[in-house]
């Protein structure tokens, strides 16, 4: 759990950081033949941060409700974190002209790979995973419905 708040704060702070609202930024290629190009990267790169928050924040609430369905959750979280690294990478060197994947940008992928590979099997076949993330969803009941129905005749008669 600790992850997923530190990684939401980190995302946080590289939005901050990198400059996502200023005009400077957004403008840094204007008049360029890039332009277009750049500005659908910043607009990739922002919309993936702000859906690793929400899933991390959706990811913390399956955490502290025990939920079952949390280690498939957590496949896909860390799946989709790699695929959206490597999808940026890929990105950016296409569209800017960049070389692929500078040191830090690798090593991010090497480490979301490693973490891939250490997390994935132990949420999927650990023992204690299984015996603590339990809690079903709760099935759902229409018994709301039937009795705004009957107030409704009620009131109409």
């Amino acid at each position: 759990m600790i992850g997923f708040f530190a990684s939401i704060v980190l995302i946080i702070k590289g939005i901050y950081d990198s400059g996502f609202y200023t005009m400077s930024l957004w403008n840094a290629k204007a008049n360029t033949e890039l332009e277009t190009a750049y500005h659908f990267l910043l607009g990739f790169e922002l919309f993936t941060n702000m859906f690793l928050i929400c899933f991390s924040v959706f990811c913390i609430v399956l955490m502290l409700q025990k939920r079952d369905i949390l280690p498939r959750i957590i496949t896909v979280y860390l799946i989709s974190t790699t695929f959206l690294l490597i999808s940026d990478n890929i990105l950016s060197s296409y569209f800017l002209h960049t070389a692929f994947g500078d040191y830090v940008q690798m090593k991010l992928v090497f480490q979301n790979i490693i973490s891939c590979c250490i997390w994935i099997p132990y949420f999927q076949r650990s023992q204690r995973v299984k015996e603590t993330f339990v809690n079903p969803y709760p099935p759902v009941e229409f018994e709301y419905y039937e009795e705004e129905q009957e107030e409704e005749k009620i009131l109409t008669e």
